[in-house]
């Protein structure tokens, strides 16, 4: 899993994958613009993006629900636990 997303992810991309697998150790519903706001950091270009490649590499499921967030299904545990212990 690291190796796909080491070279199909930006720094940035990476970053956000990693805040937003802490932030939803189960999955659930996030506000990108929250969580950047909240980091002091970002665009929500870039939170998408990593979203969207996790969600290529069969880590989760995203669905957009409008102005409430987006829903993130987490479909590789093992993978997401990984993620989101990963240090800086």
């Amino acid at each position: 899993m690291k190796a796909i997303l080491d070279q199909n992810m930006t720094l940035t991309e990476r970053f956000f994958a990693r805040e937003i697998a802490k932030a939803l150790p189960n999955g659930g519903n996030i506000v990108i613009l929250k969580l950047i706001e909240r980091l002091g950091f970002g665009s929500r270009a870039s939170a998408v993006g990593a979203l969207r490649k996790l969600a290529m590499a069969g880590i989760v499921a995203v669905r957009s629900m409008g102005q409430k967030g987006t829903y993130v299904k987490v479909l590789d545990k093992k993978a997401w636990k990984e993620l989101a212990e990963e240090e800086d």
